[in-house]
């Protein structure tokens, strides 16, 4: 038995996968940053 699975569930999915991919990114910007302040 095959359960269909709506479209909008794989976007929701990817955009709060890319939020993710956002927060940590942002997040390990802004530490490299502040290292670099403290080394500079």
């Amino acid at each position: 038995m095959k359960i269909s699975i709506p479209a909008s569930v794989y976007v929701f999915d990817y955009y709060r996968l890319f939020l993710q991919l956002c927060v940590i990114a942002a997040t390990g910007f802004v530490i490299y940053s502040m290292l670099f302040g403290l080394t500079w």
